[in-house]
């Protein structure tokens, strides 16, 4: 079921069961309402519908409050709140939110519990987020399109392309094959699909400056002109857009997605910010330091360190063995400031921490 299927549904039964007459457009705006949206249009900014979860959390007395305040009669609001609240309960409806979706997807952890992270594919979703997220792209939402293209990479096994395109050309050509030769090129013709169905959703995203589907599509098509429409202050993953950005010269918007990583608290990028894109200035650095301290982000790499490599320089790893290096280097802490120039970075740390929690995302100013 659908919610435009659940809402004529309940429509029906108000009108045959209650008496009560209210417009489709009210009990849209109901549903928004009982899961915390001012509106249903604030809600399809970002979100969408799934059914299917034990614990639906319905707000029936906001449902009320939004239908009389849509000029509903306050007894057939309060009916029609119940009604609402009990056929969302029995659906099983939630909110999914697309931004925290598309993060589960790269393998982030800020998500709810409800999906397999990055194995998840289309077909895994319920039938009314699958025709949802569908519908939504179709209709020219970036997110929609970016969180589609990202569940059919699932599909394509990391996008390694199957060794059997020699019998899809067979089969192509009319060729009679045996079984097993079948069994390949129909697997083939099958991604061959999906990778269609995922560039056009991912070419999508980016026509529609959704700033990770842009960094994708630079990858993806080794296009640097992709890279025009990409904000560095919208990206979801800002640190996985580093290698696109510095893969095709842009360092000038690898420093602002380092920045943005270093804003949300990554550890990794605020020690990027110190030793390569403000390592320039000594304030600048020392005032990442500062940032990270008023946070409590741990910082591993400013002392002086000694570690075990490969042979390549890369970072020993148990699993792959061989021979082992010991390297040292030298911590990234920059030697002591003047006092006035202490002062400068605490001042750059304490703008760095009032701006932290003000990132833009997508649907948000």
């Amino acid at each position: 079921m659908n919610i435009k299927a659940l809402v004529h549904q309940l429509h029906q039964a108000l009108d045959t069961n209650f008496n009560v007459k209210l417009p489709r457009s009210h009990l849209y705006e109901g549903l928004a309402a009982a899961f915390g949206h001012t509106t249903y249009a604030s809600l399809c900014t970002d979100s969408m519908f799934d059914e299917g979860h034990s614990k639906a959390p319905i707000d029936a007395a906001a449902i009320k409050s939004r239908l009389t305040g849509l000029g509903a009669d306050p007894g057939a609001a309060s009916i029609a709140a119940e009604q609402l609240g009990a056929l969302a309960a029995s659906t099983g409806l939630r909110v999914v939110h697309l931004r925290d979706f598309i993060r589960r997807l790269m393998g982030g952890a800020q998500a709810g519990p409800s999906w397999a992270d990055e194995d998840l594919r289309l077909e895994d979703l319920s039938e009314m987020l699958r025709e949802g997220l569908i519908s939504a792209a179709e209709r020219g939402h970036g997110i929609a399109a970016y969180a589609l293209a990202r569940l059919l990479s699932s599909a394509m096994d990391d996008d390694e392309e199957p060794r059997s395109s020699y019998w899809y050309q067979q089969m192509k050509a009319g060729q009679a094959l045996k079984p097993h030769e079948q069994a390949c090129a129909t697997e083939y013709a099958e991604w061959l699909e999906v990778r269609s169905r995922y560039e056009r959703y991912l070419t999508m995203a980016a026509k529609g400056r959704v700033a990770d589907a842009c960094i994708d599509a630079a990858l993806l098509f080794d296009d640097p002109e992709w890279l025009a429409e990409c904000d560095p202050e919208l990206l979801l993953a800002p640190m996985t857009a580093l290698e696109a950005l510095d893969h095709h010269g842009r360092h000038d918007l690898a420093s602002k997605a380092c920045r943005r990583a270093a804003l949300g608290g990554d550890p990794e990028a605020i020690e990027l910010m110190i030793a390569e894109y403000d390592a320039g200035s000594a304030v600048r650095a020392w005032g990442w330091i500062y940032f990270a301290e008023a946070r409590h982000i741990q910082l591993e790499g400013l002392e002086p360190r000694a570690y075990a490599v490969h042979e390549n320089g890369s970072i020993y790893d148990d699993d792959i063995g061989g021979p082992m290096y010991a390297v040292e280097d030298e911590g990234l802490r920059p030697d002591p400031l003047e006092p006035s120039e202490d002062a400068q970075a605490r001042e750059f740390a304490a703008r760095l921490v009032e701006e932290a929690p003000n990132l833009r995302e997508y649907g948000r100013t």
